[in-house]
């Protein structure tokens, strides 16, 4: 019986993605196997264009993609997006066909942010990068062909962690209106304190598992004692915030 082509897709996936090394791979290792990874992405989104810019940041100059679908009028809605890789690996690059999908389906002007990342720019880099990029989003909203009044920020997996942070900022500083959240498998409790995450860990062990998770668990052990009210909490990341249910609609 052959193999459902699904099936063999994710095979290949895992397979193109998976270090050469059976033990914990570099930092570089990690980068290649997520560019690997994502290039199995098939969105396909050939109404929109794309174009590169930098904006600055608290360390330097900052690249930035904006992408265009061809049914944004001449004021659009933005939407603010930071890329997965557990904020070690990840660009614009590697996020490419997802951004555009992104833009593609929302309606909205979509500016994908290449934030710094770890072990060279240390904690908070990644999180103040997001802050200072969004807050230019919304400055530069009419040059940039966006509404500054409907904004919306999102990423997947790190990315989503960082959208959390600058929406949580949103809420304890005044003049930054975000209307939605984007979420695609964020990391939200570093502390492990939901039932389920006690559950997985009274599971079997999983090595991958435990690996991709030690960025954000490093972090959050370092603040444990004094929290940094740049660290998302489970249980208040998203109350009184932009309601993540709005997430899948055109704004």
């Amino acid at each position: 019986m052959p193999l459902n082509p699904l099936a063999k897709r994710l095979l290949t996936m895992m397979a193109a993605a998976a270090p050469q090394a059976r033990s914990r791979p570099s930092v570089e290792a990690r980068r290649q196997s997520l560019a690997k990874l994502m290039q199995f992405a098939r969105a396909e989104a050939p109404d929109v264009t794309m174009s590169d810019g930098t904006l600055p940041g608290p360390g330097g100059e900052l690249p930035y993609r904006l992408y265009s679908p061809a049914s944004a009028g001449e004021r659009a809605p933005g939407f603010v997006f930071f890329h997965g890789g557990g904020l070690v690996a990840g660009s614009v690059a590697t996020h490419d066909r997802i951004a555009a999908a992104l833009a593609h389906v929302t309606g909205c002007r979509l500016v994908s942010v290449d934030y710094r990342l770890a072990p060279e720019h240390k904690f908070p880099a990644a999180v103040d990068d997001a802050i200072a990029a969004t807050e230019w989003v919304a400055r530069e909203a009419p040059s940039l062909g966006i509404d500054a009044e409907r904004l919306v920020v999102g990423g997947d997996s790190a990315g989503a962690t960082l959208a959390a942070i600058v929406c949580q900022e949103a809420m304890q500083n005044a003049g930054l209106s975000i209307v939605a959240q984007c979420l695609i498998c964020p990391v939200l409790d570093f502390e492990e304190t939901s039932p389920l995450a006690r559950g997985v860990r009274r599971g079997p062990s999983d090595r991958s598992r435990h690996d991709r998770s030690r960025p954000f668990r490093l972090s959050s052990r370092r603040h444990r004692r004094r929290r940094s009210p740049r660290l998302p909490v489970a249980r208040n990341t998203t109350r009184g915030l932009a309601d993540r249910d709005h997430s899948h609609r055109r704004v």
